[in-house]
């Protein structure tokens, strides 16, 4: 049998950490030592009347739930909701405090560890592989069974083991395993000619989660585990692992903001609702999970907003009657001929009271309106097309007519001209890590006057005479390869980065608004997300912001009710992202750029957004890897940065926009690429260049990064000290000062994540 040798050293690897009994083996040693393995009647999964919670909060009560063999299951709902909890749970990562959860017998179970990759001192193609168990074991029984009949045992016994040990090995993948390996890894963005052999810790954070998710997937379990897994993929690999779960034969639950892959990787629904989780509420009042079994994510949409219109409807028909009995009671019971019937509507009221569904939450009540309003602009159109039919009236309902569905609007931005800014002939880039580049002066203008300031003469270039017209209405979204500076391109646009060469052209009433990521790590942490939107939007924007505008705005993107009022250090990263998010929308400009801006937004959040972007007059740019947000948004250009440089066309996107194939080996655009005309030279302009402090912050990136991991793990290691501490605490008061630490620790983890992924996107630029 002929094999690659690394192939073969990679198996043997694996073969020799393989451990008794078998089940042990299937199962995988770095699961969660909490899982319950256990009689499941058949099923994979079996939640019963589980609740689960994170320290004094209840975050989902009375769940029931049966995954079966082969169903591929997606878990919705707002952030902060509990579906990440609820995963944990299943992996007994996280305790349920009532009821039972069962995890198929001898099932092999695969989950995305949040850890990476991060130690190991394998090669790529090495830890990918470490843990393809059953075609290590196939291996070890082929290698056995051949040496058996080499070493001159040719009974028919020993023929007959080899040759079912090569059907084995052939059938477990063998002899395809390295086509398999690289396509897994292609798929994730890896370059298969130069990144297999290398270290793992060759590569940041990011990259090693793919390693990661590549070793997860080559494990090949019946069962995986996934919570939000596309956090650190671009669009190409975003798509391709959409294709590939569509195509895994085994039982997924997948925990997702990704419209696009719940679309194409799950045919079940399973969705978090009820009211906002708080520690003041009572047992049993958490939210609560809706399963919607064979019904596809857009089939979903529709039956969750019939199954709202159910409750509102029988809600408010039983409080009709139970108003009708009470009043019947009210004026006949203290008469003598009227006594037995009153008393017979006090039993009915008594009956009603017992079975009467509770008042619909806000987020039922909402979703009830959305499908009233669309079905009454259904029947308006009927009524417009043909005048002749009487459809009827729809009944008014007094829980829809007093509420308007949420959206999120945008002030009107200030006047400017045609062209609000552009950059003409621009190269920009990044200084090299040394500090030793050669130094030069260059005039600089600071309100209006000009004063000299040192610069590196020798920046590395990443795009080269770019020319990019940003025109009032313009929605652009800029798309291109991790790396080839789609980021680097609207810093320059918003003035953030100083130009090497060319100019940047502003109106003389530009107002941009800039929003990134790391936003939200500059937010006050001891005050309310509130009081923070309405100190920025009131220092920055519109000194009337009022606190009802604040509340909507915080409100539209999935902080509402007293969330909005919770100090910033105790919200968890994504709710951070939001706050800065909503400081941004607040603030009136007439130009907004958006940098990855739906990262942590569930899809409601995410739609909210993207129409409000729309509804928006000035201009718009995004840098987004999230499809859905931008098929809402509607774009009227396409911006691609390839190879150096940028072009503008200006077309809807199409498929090939997200397809990695749209762009060659050396990042060239495609063949259809339209370039914007160079306008004549400009003269050169003076511009602010970087300065020492961000270089020497560059140069001294990997050791600092290398501190932020062992800071974030000491972190992450308490915060589940104290989850365990929490668990077994009985004592309020000492459960809430426990919640208080935990959250104090979670935003130190929160900040280091913050600051590591700068420094990763530092270097990256670089």
């Amino acid at each position: 049998m002929v094999m690659h040798s690394w192939l073969a050293f990679a198996l043997l690897r694996v073969s020799s950490a393989l451990v008794a009994p078998a089940q042990r083996a299937r199962i995988g040693s770095h699961l969660p030592a909490g899982i319950q393995f256990g009689d499941t009647g058949g099923a994979a999964i079996v939640l019963d009347d589980v609740a689960v919670r994170r320290g004094p909060v209840e975050l989902l009560s009375g769940v029931s739930w049966r995954v079966l063999p082969g169903e591929r299951w997606g878990i919705v709902g707002p952030n902060g909701a509990g579906k990440s909890t609820l995963l944990g749970a299943i992996l007994g990562v996280h305790e349920s405090t009532t009821g039972g959860i069962a995890v198929k017998e001898d099932a092999s179970v695969g989950y995305l560890e949040q850890t990476g990759v991060g130690g190991s001192s394998s090669t790529v193609r090495e830890e990918v592989m470490s843990r393809m168990g059953d075609l290590a074991a196939a291996q070890a029984e082929l290698d056995a069974a051949t040496a058996a009949v080499e070493g001159g045992d040719y009974s028919e016994e020993a023929l007959e083991r080899m040759g079912a040990a090569q059907e084995d090995f052939e059938d477990k993948g063998g002899y395809t395993a390295e086509e398999t390996v690289a396509k897994v890894l292609g798929g994730l963005g890896f370059d298969v000619k130069s990144d297999l052999d290398r270290p793992c810790g060759d590569f940041s954070g990011g990259w090693q989660m793919r390693i990661a998710l590549a070793r997860l997937l080559l494990s090949g379990p019946e069962m995986l585990l996934l919570d939000e897994p596309t956090n650190h993929l671009d669009s190409a690999a975003r798509s391709w692992l959409a294709t590939y779960l569509a195509d895994y034969e085994g039982t997924l639950v997948l925990v997702s903001h990704d419209t696009a892959m719940l679309k194409r990787a799950c045919d079940s629904i399973a969705e978090v609702v009820g009211e906002q989780p708080r520690a003041d509420r009572p047992a049993g009042h958490g939210r609560r999970l809706e399963a919607y079994k064979s019904c596809s994510f857009d089939k979903w949409r529709q039956q969750r907003a019939e199954r709202a219109a159910q409750w509102v409807t029988e809600y408010e028909k039983q409080k009709i009657e139970e108003a009708d009995l009470e009043d019947f009671i009210r004026r006949f019971g203290a008469k003598a001929s009227k006594a037995a019937q009153a008393k017979d509507r006090e039993r009915k009221l008594e009956r009603l009271r017992e079975v009467m569904r509770p008042r619909p939450p806000d987020d039922i009540v909402q979703l009830a309106k959305t499908l009233a309003d669309e079905t009454e602009a259904l029947k308006q159109a009927s009524r417009d097309d043909a005048p002749e039919t009487n459809l009827g009236d729809t009944v008014a309902s007094p829980l829809l007519s007093t509420r308007t569905k949420t959206y999120l609007k945008l002030p009107t931005p200030p006047e400017c001209g045609k062209m609000p800014v552009e950059l003409r002939g621009a190269t920009f880039g990044w200084p090299p890590r040394a500090s030793s580049a050669p130094r030069a002066k260059r005039a600089r203008r600071s309100d209006d006057e000009l004063e000299l300031e040192d610069i590196d003469v020798d920046v590395k270039p990443i795009v080269r005479d770019a020319n990019l017209a940003v025109e009032r209405g313009m929605r652009i979204v800029v798309r291109g390869a991790n790396g080839a500076g789609k980021s680097t391109l609207v810093k320059a646009v918003a003035g953030a980065l100083p130009l090497i060469a060319g100019e940047r052209r502003c109106d003389d009433r530009l107002s941009l608004g800039f929003f990134r990521q790391d936003l939200s790590q500059e937010l006050d942490q001891e005050a309310t997300a509130l009081e923070v939107v309405l100190r920025g939007t009131r220092k920055d924007g519109d000194a009337m912001t009022s606190e009802k505008q604040g509340r909507d705005t915080l409100g539209a993107l999935g902080l509402r009710g007293e969330m909005a009022l919770r100090k910033v250090g105790s919200l968890s990263g994504g709710e951070k992202a939001r706050v800065a998010l909503a400081c941004f929308v607040l603030v009136p400009n007439n130009v907004l750029i958006l940098d990855e801006p739906s990262n942590h937004l569930d899809v409601d959040t995410v739609a909210a957004l993207a129409n409000g972007l729309n509804a928006f007059e000035g201009a718009v740019i995004v840098v987004s890897h999230d499809r859905a947000f931008v098929d809402e948004l509607k774009p009227t250009h396409v911006a691609t940065v390839a190879d150096g440089a940028v072009s503008l066309e200006k077309r809807d996107l199409t498929d090939a926009d997200w397809d990695v194939s749209s762009i060659d080996e050396r990042g060239a655009p495609a063949a259809d690429a339209v370039v914007v005309a160079e306008a004549e030279a400009p003269a050169p302009v003076v511009e602010v260049v970087e300065d020492d402090k961000t270089r020497k912050k560059r140069h001294n990136a990997p050791k600092r990064m290398e501190k932020l991991e062992a800071l974030i793990a000491d972190a992450e290691a308490a915060v589940a000290a104290i989850d365990a501490d929490m668990a077994a605490e009985r004592d309020a008061g000492a459960l809430m000062g426990l919640q208080e630490k935990r959250d104090a620790t979670q935003a130190d983890a929160d900040k280091f994540w913050a600051e590591y992924g700068e420094l990763e996107e530092l270097l990256a630029a670089a």
